[in-house]
C-alpha cells in the first residue's frame, strides 16, 4: 500500500481543486480561452495529445509487465505508473 505523507494532503487537495476547475472550464468554455492563432498554432495541441497518449501507453505497459508478467524489477515504477497513466490519458 502506498503511504502518503500528511504534509502532502493539502497540496493534493489544492491540485485536485485546480484540476476540477480546469475540467469545468474546458467543458463550459471549450477552447475559447486558448486563443489559438498564428502565434500559438493548433498543431501544438495535436503534438501534445500524441505525446500524452504515448506517455500513457508506456505507463500502462509498465503496469502490465509488473502485474501480469510478474517482472519484479518494475515494482517501484508500477506504483507511480497507474496515476500517471490516468492523468495523461484524461
Amino acid at each position: 500500500m502506498l503511504k502518503i505523507n500528511k504534509a502532502l494532503i493539502p497540496l493534493l487537495l489544492m491540485l485536485t481543486v485546480l484540476g476540477v476547475f480546469g475540467a469545468w472550464d474546458r467543458l463550459v468554455h471549450g477552447e475559447r480561452h486558448l486563443n489559438l492563432g498564428s502565434y500559438l498554432p493548433w498543431g501544438l495541441w495535436v503534438g501534445s495529445y500524441i505525446y500524452l497518449v504515448g506517455f500513457s501507453g508506456g505507463a500502462f505497459l509498465v503496469l502490465f509487465l509488473h502485474h501480469v508478467l510478474g517482472i519484479r524489477c518494475l515494482r517501484r515504477a508500477s506504483l507511480y505508473a497507474l496515476p500517471l497513466a490516468l492523468v495523461t490519458l484524461g
